[in-house]
């Protein structure tokens, strides 16, 4: 299978798996900023309804703090949700790693690097993937060493003969960097209509 099937592949099931997840999240995060609001708007009434008599330069600076509050507790809500879902991506790939499929992910990581790899390069993975990494290797007719490393999982790690390059292809590796790019669109998707608001 050439790489680009491979990567369509695998963003298709990827972007499934987000799909689903931003969701379940999208749902959680709206219940969540509605039962704010609420919080928000009955606080805000009861210190309007104190500082009337008060000058207008202490209600100006009240209801500032307020608004300050509102937001604080808004991002802090933001940041929870945005949290959960890559909560639940990692857990999401965790289960892959323990399906049925899991076997031929692992070959399709292999193989998807191995014209990128030179002779001589080391081959880490999982002791539970052992077999099936040494399987191809075997495959591939390529001249490569098998190490088991424990610290890496859901994938496989090339470490070339000179030792100065590791190119790293594991589910748990491109979800962080899914998560480095993704939390802007991710917030903008959950959060549109909320970023408009003014309290």
């Amino acid at each position: 299978m050439s790489k680009p099937k491979l990567l369509d592949i695998i963003r298709e099931k990827s972007d499934t798996y987000c799909a689903d997840i931003l969701e379940k999240q999208r749902k959680e995060a709206e219940a969540v900023i509605e039962e704010a609001k609420k919080s928000a708007e009955e606080m805000r009434s009861r210190i309007l309804l104190k500082v009337q008599s008060e000058s207008g330069r202490l209600l100006e600076r009240k209801h500032n703090s307020i608004r300050f509050r509102i937001n604080a507790r808004r991002y802090e809500l933001k940041a929870s949700a945005m949290e959960s879902i890559w909560t639940e991506a990692e857990s999401i790939v965790r289960g892959i790693e323990r399906s049925d499929e899991y076997r031929g992910i692992l070959e399709k990581l292999f193989f998807e690097c191995l014209p990128d790899i030179p002779d001589g390069s080391e081959v880490r993975a999982a002791p539970d993937d052992a077999v099936i990494v040494r399987s191809c290797i075997d495959k591939s007719g390529r001249t490569l060493s098998f190490t088991e490393d424990a610290d890496v999982h859901g994938g496989i790690e090339f470490h070339w003969p000179d030792g100065r390059i590791v190119l790293k292809n594991t589910l748990s590796h491109r979800l962080a960097r899914l998560k480095t790019g993704g939390n802007a669109g991710l917030s903008s998707i959950l959060f549109a209509s909320v970023e408009d608001i003014q309290a």
